[in-house]
């Protein structure tokens, strides 16, 4: 699969949902309200909004009014949502036919019902040129609901597929992907899948839908790590303020993609006064932010939010001589992750490489370890972490 392409999410958001009767007499399934208002497709949406997706795709279909006016048009985390309504029920293989025109030649889709919560950058890596797509599998879920692939391993319903191959193989009439296309394509080897030794949640039956607050506000308190930048994620030559003098210390996105796949939240925390010094800019961090993004989605990896501290006391500019809180052994970067994320405190650690990030780990009452006592990243983190 091409990987300089954007990324594109598709969700499938069409379903009746009559497994659950009257509780979907006036709202479709992804619309139901979980936590604190928010509904089962915005918590979906913002938790797969981690990993690098460029632009989202829902297909509407069952009460599609009021989906259109949370979503269309709108942004999550910076990602572009479009929604496509079907005039009829055409199954799911049906809604993805009526959206050809909008998909991009290889896509993420996934069930706007369902959450799987793993690396779905996996998929996009692990999926070969010559395949119509890949299937996410969990062999922790059961029973007739789920197309059972692989001995003990069941469809989790996230993919990443091929454009082409898969419109070829779907009809006018009205059809099932699970059923009707992938049991097909999976007996030709021209579908293949990924084993996850992990669970998901189906809202499809009322049983589900009750535990799924539950459920879903335990995968979201993960185990986090806080890396520092300069020194740890590349070498420190003093004032890293473009891409031609930053280069990536050894093994640090294997260390960044292990990580990832053991379900933590990834978290850069680091000072940069040379902005305030005035020797860069912040679009020149931002560029070096967004360079680390691109190189670590190419291998699978990704980190959740980059965090940075301007602040410098001499600085000409006085907006930098403000949030000197933010700037490390200070924790105000830390209070910004605890504000806006999930995190299990009983399991969050700092990774730098100088006495401030010592202090900082101090500070927040958090673990550290420091990177120049360890051969590498991936080497810390595998004996450490992992």
């Amino acid at each position: 699969m091409n990987k300089k392409k954007l990324l594109q999410l598709v969700i499938l958001a069409g379903g009746k949902g009559s497994r659950l009767k009257e509780i979907t007499k006036k709202e479709s399934k992804p619309m139901l309200k979980i936590i604190d208002k928010k509904t089962f497709l915005e918590l979906l949406i913002e938790n797969l909004s981690r990993y690098p997706i460029d632009k989202i795709l829902l297909l509407c279909g069952y009460k599609y009014k009021n989906i259109f006016k949370k979503f269309h048009n709108k942004k999550i985390n910076r990602i572009k949502i479009t929604c496509i309504k079907e005039k009829k029920p055409l199954g799911t293989a049906g809604a993805l036919r009526n959206a050809s025109n909008l998909l991009e030649d290889n896509f993420f889709m996934c069930n706007g019902d369902t959450y799987f919560d793993i690396n779905i950058l996996d998929l996009f890596v692990s999926c070969k040129k010559e395949k119509a797509g890949i299937i996410a599998l969990s062999n922790k879920n059961f029973g007739k609901r789920y197309l059972k692939i692989n001995k003990n391993f069941v469809n989790g319903g996230i993919y990443y597929l091929n454009k082409k191959q898969i419109l070829r193989k779907i009809s006018k009439k009205v059809s099932s992907l699970e059923n009707d296309i992938f049991p097909g394509l999976l007996k030709k080897s021209k579908l293949t899948y990924k084993k996850f030794n992990t669970d998901f949640l189906d809202i499809g039956i009322k049983r589900d839908l009750k535990r799924a607050k539950n459920y879903i506000l335990k995968k979201k308190k993960k185990k986090t790590v806080l890396l520092d930048r300069d020194g740890v994620i590349n070498h420190d030559y003093g004032y890293v303020g473009n891409i031609k003098r930053f280069k990536f210390k050894k093994k640090v996105i294997k260390a960044i993609k292990l990580l990832n796949d053991n379900n933590f939240y990834v978290f850069v925390v680091s000072n940069q006064s040379g902005v305030g010094r005035g020797y860069y800019g912040e679009k020149s961090v931002t560029k070096i932010n967004d360079y680390i993004k691109k190189k670590l989605k190419i291998e699978g990896a990704h980190i959740d939010q980059f965090y940075s501290a301007f602040y410098y006391a001499l600085s000409k500019n006085k907006i930098y001589r403000k949030n000197k809180n933010l700037r490390k052994p200070d924790i105000g970067m830390f209070n910004l992750i605890k504000k806006s994320w999930r995190i299990d405190m009983k399991k969050v650690y700092m990774i730098g490489d100088k006495a401030t990030d010592k202090k900082f780990a101090e500070n927040s009452g958090i673990k550290y370890f420091d990177i120049n006592k360890y051969q590498n990243l991936y080497s810390l983190i595998n004996k450490k972490l992992n």
